[in-house]
Formats: structure tokens, C-alpha cells, sequence
């Protein structure tokens, strides 16, 4: 409010309607040499004096709010976003496609339970261009395909939802289709500038946040999770999230899949894990162990079947694999820490200095120094801090 509207407020808010508005004719018939005046004038009149702004509370808003439900319970919800994190060709694609299926054939969720299901259509957004394997894959199963949609990648282009042509085609599908499930695979192949771009990645998230809502649709949207040093057989924690905060925090529900270790060797036909990590409301579900074998028309595509996960016989955590989850874990929460605040905090768990040292080793370069190894002041500290903290 700069001086002169206050000025002016001042004078005429004491006054009732009747003066208050002579007096401001007046002033704007004067007026005409001071655009200025004139401007601060017409803010005036627009709110008449006397009157006061009102803001609605909750007890106002509330009764009008959407509800939460669930397309499955605890796992995915409607009208909003869910992730599918884990690093690319762990099976998040395979995952996707199961839970189409269970839409098209009406049938139970992977833990059991039933699904929401009104429409028994699923639509499939193949921004990956991998639309001839998913037909294989669908084939094989002997999905119905008549009540599978997919949204397809244009030949020589991206299927780049920062553009209106295409954000219209996929509303325009939710809107004719009214899909119980909308699988988008994957964030990276939505946006001609990649996950880099935050601006854009914010603005392509605020557009799925609104189609699922709009429409009360479960949205799946696959993440490719990349850090330096991992690998497909290293575990998902909440720790590989970081730097994707601007994602998670429009998310409903994160899900992770990840390899699940069933001997001291590392195994990429070993079961996988599907997780959920994060969500805003309910119960944790347990986790699902999701084996892939092959299927009996053709041993190119896998069929799945999940299991609770302690039905799964897992080779235990050495000693430096247990401090490697606890020092990703501790320094995610405290931030940067020094090798003797870290010793003091491991001790009592059972991690000796040698065991921490070796656990920073397992990591490979994910957690680094502040200074130096041997300098006054020195910390440790994830070696991703720096870029998660960009808006």
C-alpha cells in the first residue's frame, strides 16, 4: 500500500458509504492532472471504505474438499500422483504393465486386495517409445486388449507434456476414457529437457497432479532413479530420493522396486522388492517380494507373482552393509558430520571405526569431505547435498 492510497483510505474509511463516496467524486473530478491520484482513486472505490476483505477458514472450505480414496489400499490413491522409483531395468515397466492388466481383467491387487474398479480401463502413456514389447508382453499374458489404451510417442519427437498439443491429447483421452489407471513411464521421456529443468518438471507435475484429479484417476509415473556409484543390485532408500524433493513432495504415494539379496552374490534374476516409502496417509503396507519367471508361451517374457517379503529366504546384512544404511541414513537426517561425531553415534550400535571406514568405502564416492581428510574442521558429508539444495 504505497502513501497516497494510505493516505486517502485514512481520510475516507472513518466516514460512512454516503460521504466517503462524495468525497472521492469529487477528489477524481480534480483529478484528471494527477494520474497518480486518479489510479489510487479507483484501487479505493473498487473496495468501499468501511468494508473488510474476507478470508474463508477451513470450517468453510473443508465440507467442499475431495476425500482420499484408494484405487489399492495403502499402495496407489486416486486423483493424485504416485511414483514408481527404482534404477533403470530393475522392472518398473513390467510392474506397470501388471497393474494394468489387473485393471483390464477386473482382478485383485498384487497383495490380495481388491481394486477400486469402475471403468476397468487402463491407459498407458509410452513416452519410451517401447510400444512394440509392451504389445508382446500384453500378448503373451493374454490381457484384454480392448480395454487397454496407450497414449503413443510421436515418430521423429518427444512426447513432451511441456506442450499444450499434447497436454490437450492426453486430457481429452481422460476425459472420453475415464481410465481407472493412468500409467506415465516415464518422467525423464516427458520433457524435452530432461529432469534437470525443475521449472519444467514443476510445471509438467502441477499438469499430471491436475489430470488425476480432475479426472479421479490412480496416475503411476515411472522415475528412473540415477546416482553415481549405484548400481541395479544396490537397495532403494529414501537417501537415492534426494535431489528429486521437487517430485516426491507432489506425490501422494513413492513407491520404490528395487533387487532383493538372496545370497552373498549379487543375483539380477533375484526377486524384487516393491516398497512403499513415503505417503501422506493410512497404514505402511508390508512390502511385496515380485518374482519374475518365465512364462510358459515364451520364455522372452516374464510373468510375475508377489509374496509377502519375509516369505523370501534374504541373505542377512554383513556388519559394513547394516553401517553403510545407518551412515547414508544419519547423514541424511543430521546433515554434515565429523568422523568423531559419527564414531560417538556409532558405538553403541556395534560400528567400530574400522566399520565405518569400510562402510564409507561400500558407498563408492557417496559420501566425501568438507575440507580434507586430514584438516582441522573436516566432515563428512553426502556428495549430493550441494545439488539437492537447487530450487
Amino acid at each position: 500500500m504505497d502513501p497516497l492510497y494510505r493516505s486517502l483510505w485514512d481520510d475516507v474509511d472513518g466516514c460512512d458509504t454516503h460521504d466517503a463516496y462524495k468525497i472521492l467524486t469529487r477528489l477524481k473530478l480534480s483529478s484528471d492532472h494527477d494520474p497518480e491520484l486518479h489510479r489510487a482513486i479507483e484501487a479505493i472505490q473498487v473496495m468501499e471504505p468501511g468494508q473488510r476483505t474476507h478470508y474463508p477458514n477451513l470450517a468453510e472450505i473443508g465440507p467442499g474438499l475431495p476425500a482420499t480414496t484408494w484405487f489399492w489400499t495403502n499402495w496407489i490413491p486416486r486423483g493424485a500422483i504416485t511414483i514408481l522409483a527404482g534404477w533403470p531395468g530393475i522392472g518398473k515397466t513390467y510392474v506397470g504393465l501388471h497393474l494394468a492388466h489387473c485393471v483390464t481383467s477386473r482382478t485383485a491387487a498384487p497383495d490380495g486386495a481388491e481394486l477400486d474398479l469402475r471403468s476397468g480401463i487402463a491407459l498407458y502413456v509410452d513416452a519410451e517409445d517401447f510400444l512394440p514389447d509392451l504389445y508382446f508382453r500384453a500378448q503373451t499374458w493374454q490381457m484384454n486388449l480392448n480395454s487397454f489404451f496407450v497414449m503413443q510417442r510421436p515418430p521423429r519427437d518427444l512426447l513432451d507434456f511441456t506442450k499444450p498439443e499434447y497436454q490437450d491429447e492426453l486430457t481429452e483421452m481422460c476425459f472420453c476414457l475415464r481410465p481407472d489407471l493412468l500409467v506415465v513411464d516415464s518422467l525423464s521421456m516427458i520433457n524435452s529437457r530432461g529432469e534437470n529443468s525443475i521449472e519444467e518438471v514443476r510445471s509438467i507435475l502441477a499438469f499430471l497432479a491436475d489430470i488425476a484429479q480432475q479426472f479421479d484417476t490412480a496416475l503411476l509415473l515411472m522415475h528412473h532413479l540415477r546416482k553415481p556409484g549405484k548400481r541395479v543390485t544396490t537397495p532403494v532408500t529414501m537417501h537415492d530420493l534426494r535431489g528429486s524433493g521437487h517430485l516426491v513432495a507432489m506425490a501422494r504415494s513413492t513407491i520404490t522396486l528395487d533387487l532383493l539379496k538372496t545370497g552373498p552374490d549379487d543375483d539380477l534374476n533375484a526377486p524384487r522388492r516393491l516398497q512403499v516409502q513415503k505417503k501422506n496417509r493410512g497404514r505402511m503396507p508390508d512390502p511385496l517380494a515380485v518374482h519374475f519367471t518365465d512364462s510358459p508361451a515364451t520364455p522372452d517374457v516374464a510373468e510375475l507373482t508377489f509374496a509377502p517379503v519375509n516369505t523370501v529366504l534374504t541373505a542377512p546384512a554383513t556388519k559394513t552393509e547394516e553401517c553403510s544404511h545407518w551412515l547414508l541414513n544419519t547423514l541424511t537426517a543430521q546433515g554434515p558430520l565429523a568422523q568423531a561425531k559419527l564414531l560417538q553415534l556409532g558405538q553403541p550400535l556395534g560400528y567400530s571405526r574400522m566399520t565405518i571406514q569400510r562402510a564409507r568405502e561400500k558407498l563408492n564416492g557417496q559420501v566425501i569431505d568438507t575440507l580434507g581428510a586430514y584438516q582441522r574442521g573436516n566432515q563428512w558429508r553426502l556428495a549430493d547435498d550441494e545439488s539437492d539444495s537447487q530450487p
